[in-house]
């Protein structure tokens, strides 16, 4: 479940496109991320349901958490493939992050949390891309010793 979830967010994370915010629902047991497609009635729509920054940033905060701890899991496992695909995942939302960054240009202290979650987001994906390297390396050392 842990993995399936944090999974789900980077898909929607990876599909803002630029004028598109992010919303969470609140329900019991569990919170989920929405992506809220811009459109005339947005405003409106997100007063009504309540979506705003401060809940958007806290989950994207608490996102983060959880993917370091993914990350950390996989390293300290040597899951080469899993680390792979998250590498990817992570790659794709960098884009929709950026484009979060436009829609909020006129809000300095949001785009400044956006890009320190960037920020995060790209030391993640090299942290996971060096034991990657060294696993290649490692397997090439034991090819190298059996000739």
């Amino acid at each position: 479940m842990f993995k399936l979830d944090i999974l789900i967010d980077l898909e929607i994370i990876s599909q803002i496109a630029e004028g598109d915010k992010l919303g969470v629902e609140f329900n019991i047991g569990k919170n989920r991320l929405v992506l809220d497609k811009q459109s005339s009635f947005g405003p409106l729509i997100r007063k009504y349901k309540r979506f705003n920054r401060s809940d958007s940033l806290e989950y994207l905060q608490d996102l983060l958490r959880k993917l370091i701890e993914y990350k950390n899991l996989l390293i300290k496992g040597s899951l080469k493939d899993d680390s792979q695909d998250l590498i990817i995942r992570l790659k794709k939302i960098i884009h929709g992050i950026d484009n979060l960054k436009l829609t909020y240009k006129e809000d300095p202290n949001y785009q400044a949390s956006l890009e320190i979650l960037k920020c995060n987001i790209e030391d993640i994906i090299n942290e996971l891309s060096i034991p990657i390297s060294n696993l290649i390396l490692n397997n090439l050392d034991v090819l190298n010793t059996d000739n």
